[in-house]
């Protein structure tokens, strides 16, 4: 494999935004959709390519708590396979999804939080897995600015803006 990384997306839009703008090429990367919460054949390839490839494993969902969580099973694994985790779980993946920070500092169109998208956070917030400084600072700011975003709302500055802009800048490539 000549990849630098591996990009695993939550959305199926997306995925097919970044197919089309070639992003696998101009970040050397391998472009993995995980169709929202990812399967267990995805969560483990993730698992290999980081563990026999060495290739970073980079997490980019919605900005909400659902997206949130999406990265975190594949980070830490899920409550219901705690047994087999090992095989799955990428702890050294490195988020960079849409934040409440990316909301304000881009300002993202977005849409207002849910009851149950709060309810959610405050689960989160709940969770010692989110209790490293960024997630919650995050978590708490978006329950702060009760809004939350889809990796779709940066088109508000044009379709390749995600691929030239946006994703070089969170996974460091600019």
């Amino acid at each position: 494999c000549e990849a630098e990384r591996v990009l695993a997306v939550e959305t199926m839009g997306m995925y097919h935004r970044l197919v089309q703008e070639e992003a696998w090429d101009s970040y050397n990367s391998l472009v993995v959709a995980l169709k929202g919460q990812p399967a267990r054949a995805t969560r483990r390839f993730l698992k290999r390519a980081n563990s026999e490839l060495d290739l970073p494993i980079y997490l980019f969902t919605d900005g909400d708590p659902f997206g949130f969580h999406i990265a975190m099973v594949v980070i830490s694994g899920s409550a219901k396979l705690a047994y087999i985790n090992h095989e799955l779980a990428v702890p050294d993946a490195q988020f960079i999804g849409v934040t409440a920070t990316d909301i304000e500092e881009y300002d993202l169109p977005t849409d207002p939080l849910r009851d149950s998208d709060i309810k959610r956070l405050k689960q989160l917030l709940d969770d010692p897995r989110y209790s490293d400084g960024e997630w919650e600072k995050e978590i708490n700011k978006m329950l702060k600015i009760g809004k939350k975003a889809e990796q779709q709302a940066f088109s508000k500055y044009g379709l390749e803006y995600v691929v030239e802009e946006y994703l070089p800048k969170k996974i460091g490539l600019n």
